[in-house]
């Protein structure tokens, strides 16, 4: 009699856990979608209320101090792009991209975090183009900076180093087409842009950033695609910019270029483009030791000289004159191929250039429509 009686009540208590769980379960089932529902695109852009640290000029920035996230700011990008070949002399291009937004000053935790991540991922091999992008919210563990040993990552993608600088490190990023891993090795300074940290990136608005400028990262690896590993060898760039301006009103194109002479330096340029009033342009010419020259709109020539279309319709200006009279620097610059947009939640052009003319180089270049 007894031992029924205990069967019964212990089914009955079963069955209750089973409901309690199931119930608990449905309820973090929905938290958990309201929650990560918020880690749309859409909800990258922060109010306008919101108050940041401004951009002054004045400031430098300095290292390995700002290796770190300026969370005090609205934005931050960190970029990084490789140009690379295999054991045959075949080309890849390893594109690196990590974006936080805050949509408030506050440094509240968890879900409550008003920073958000976005990373992107873009693989040039000789015949394809693999491209892969991860969201996060901060303060709930998927994304995370570290500044001794420096440490990036969102997800299982990681850039990790051996000291409180980038490099010497290595890259890692697996995603369901590939996995790649470099590793990092510094060749050259980290260059401030502009004055000492402080850009001007709309001289009419006012408008400024801070960042860095490291284009000499020599760099090797591998990629692993369909069960099979290729080595890779070249050089990287990396560049970090932070600010706190609110989103421009009227559409702005940002084209950006990176070139690599064959006399070791570098020139960086990036050209923004709004639908009222001139471009304004700014970069720097680069040595590996150190040497500086920074540019601005009247330094540079700097204009398209066709349009493309691809093969989703799109109109792309992809050759562009490229001259720097002062510097006896004048280039024809061309898309090494033409079909490389990127369709992602921040969609962009990006690949591999060649300039001619009074240099030969090999470059990169970027277009943004925001």
């Amino acid at each position: 009699m007894f031992k029924k009686l205990f069967n019964r009540t212990l089914a009955v208590l079963l069955t209750l856990l089973v409901s309690v769980v199931l119930i608990l379960a449905g309820i973090y089932v929905i938290w958990y979608s309201d929650n990560t529902a918020d880690l749309t695109i859409e909800n990258l852009e922060p109010t306008n209320e919101a108050v940041f640290e401004p951009v002054l000029p004045g400031v430098a920035v300095k290292f390995p101090q700002d290796f770190r996230i300026h969370s005090k700011f609205r934005y931050e990008v960190w970029t990084y792009v490789a140009m690379l070949n295999d054991e045959q002399g075949n080309e890849y291009m390893a594109q690196w991209y990590l974006y936080r937004t805050a949509t408030s000053e506050s440094d509240k935790s968890g879900w409550q975090s008003p920073q958000i991540y976005a990373s992107q991922v873009v693989l040039s091999t000789p015949d394809q183009i693999f491209s892969e992008q991860r969201f996060a919210r901060g303060g709930i563990g998927l994304v995370g900076m570290r500044a001794r040993p420096y440490q990036l990552s969102i997800d299982n993608w990681v850039w990790r180093s051996f000291s409180s600088y980038p490099a010497p490190g290595q890259l890692s990023v697996s995603t369901d087409d590939f996995n790649l891993k470099l590793k990092l090795r510094q060749d050259g300074p980290y260059v401030p842009m502009g004055d000492n940290g402080y850009q001007v990136t709309n001289q009419l608005l006012s408008r400024a950033i801070y960042g860095y400028q490291s284009p000499y990262i020599r760099t090797q690896g591998t990629v692993e695609i369909d069960g099979k590993t290729v080595k890779l060898s070249g050089m990287g760039w990396l560049n970090q910019v932070w600010g706190s301006e609110a989103a421009p009103s009227d559409k702005q194109v940002y084209t950006r270029f990176q070139y690599r002479f064959n006399d070791g330096r570098v020139m960086y340029l990036t050209r923004v483009d709004f639908e009222s009033g001139q471009p304004h342009v700014y970069g720097a010419i680069m040595s590996k030791t150190g040497v500086v020259h920074t540019l601005n709109t009247s330094d540079v020539e700097l204009y398209p000289v066709g349009t493309s279309t691809l093969s989703n319709g799109k109109l792309l200006q992809l050759q562009w004159v490229v001259n720097v009279p002062k510097f006896k620097i004048f280039l024809t610059s061309d898309a090494h191929r033409r079909e490389q947009w990127v369709d992602l939640a921040i969609p962009s052009w990006s690949g591999s250039v060649r300039a001619s003319g009074s240099e030969n180089a090999r470059g990169f270049m970027q277009i943004i429509e925001q």
